[in-house]
Formats: C-alpha cells, sequence, structure tokens
C-alpha cells in the first residue's frame, strides 16, 4: 500500500508574502490585502484577494510553468524549479533541475534533483528521454524534405556531382555528401532505397 505523503508549503522564493509553493509541485497564490486606486471615484479602496491554486500550462517542451504576478510584472516559471528552490538542497550550486524518472508533469520533491547540465544531458541519454528532431521539424535544418528527395534523384541519374548540388541547394558539399550515402536524412534515403 503507498503512503501518501504530506504536503508541506513554503513562500515561493522572489515572490514572499504573494505564492507559495508545495512539496507535492502546487502552486498556490496566498491571501492578501489589495490596496487599488478607484479611477471614479478617486478613493483607494481595500479588498481581501482569497489563496487560490495559480493555473497552469504546459510548454512546447512538456515541462509544467505557472504565470506569477509581483507589482504588475508577469513572469512563466517552471513549476519543476520552484519546487526544487524551496525544498532540494543544493549545496554545489548546481544550475539545473532534473526529473528523475523522465516524468515532466511529476513536479513532486521526491522525484526531482539538482543536476549539472551534462548530468542533466547524460540522464536524458540514458534514459532515451530525447525526442530527436528530423528532417524539417529539426530547427537547424536548411533543406525541405523535397529537396532531399530531388537531390537523390538528381544524383542518381549521374549528371549532377555533389559540388553543383552544393551550390544549387546553397549547402556544404559534405551535407550534400551526407545526404546521398544516407548519413543524414536516413529517413528519406530509407523511404527511397529500403534498409
Amino acid at each position: 500500500m503507498e503512503m501518501l505523503m504530506e504536503e508541506i508549503w513554503k513562500d515561493v522564493v522572489g515572490y514572499e508574502g504573494f505564492y507559495i509553493v508545495s512539496n507535492l509541485g502546487k502552486v498556490q497564490s496566498v491571501e492578501r490585502e489589495c490596496t487599488q486606486l478607484n479611477g471614479l471615484t478617486g478613493n483607494y479602496n481595500t479588498r481581501i484577494l482569497p489563496a487560490k491554486d495559480v493555473a497552469t500550462f504546459k510548454d512546447k517542451d512538456g515541462y509544467i510553468k505557472v504565470k506569477l504576478n509581483k507589482a504588475g510584472t508577469k513572469n512563466n516559471h517552471m513549476v519543476h524549479r520552484l519546487v526544487a528552490i524551496a525544498f532540494i538542497p543544493n549545496p554545489e550550486n548546481k544550475p539545473e533541475v532534473n526529473h528523475k524518472f523522465g516524468i515532466k508533469s511529476d513536479n513532486r520533491a521526491s522525484e526531482l534533483e539538482w543536476v549539472t547540465t551534462s548530468e542533466n544531458q547524460q540522464h536524458a541519454h540514458d534514459n532515451k528521454l530525447y525526442e530527436c528532431q528530423k528532417g524539417e521539424t529539426n530547427g537547424m535544418s536548411k533543406l525541405s524534405e523535397e529537396q532531399v528527395r530531388e537531390i537523390h534523384k538528381l544524383y542518381a541519374t549521374g549528371n549532377f556531382t555533389q559540388d553543383y548540388l552544393s551550390e544549387v541547394y546553397n549547402v556544404a558539399g559534405s551535407a550534400i555528401s551526407r545526404i546521398v550515402t544516407g548519413a543524414r536524412w536516413k529517413h528519406i534515403y530509407k523511404e527511397l532505397y529500403g534498409d
């Protein structure tokens, strides 16, 4: 039987008195008094803002974030970093927070650890957490899949050199060489020639 962990709350560092974060990965605003100028009457109105859960959203990489507001300035923060800063000692001052089991939505303190950049990359590699972007979905790509197919088609005729194709497609000769040998854009190479 799984034991339920006690939920502990601490101030969000830098937002003391405004937001708290729990060891279970939740973020809440703190109940507080808010005074605002009423533009119509010129009077100041005071009201109590109740404590409430802060809405979360997922970024493009799958990390859970929150938008925190202080003095009219709104900033996005990764929940796992807020939890780690509040609950996990970092005596070596390591810069990154790792999800031990690769589950980006699990922001409990028990599932997180401080790591160096190389430790984080090694963990991702060892656990096959990188989703390698291939083809035109890779932001570094200068060619489209259709252009790579054209390069294969033209080169296969024997009428065009790699240097010529390099000039036509405005990429390095080494890039053309890796395309026609299947070292790059392997999925297109397999599509055209099989395994």
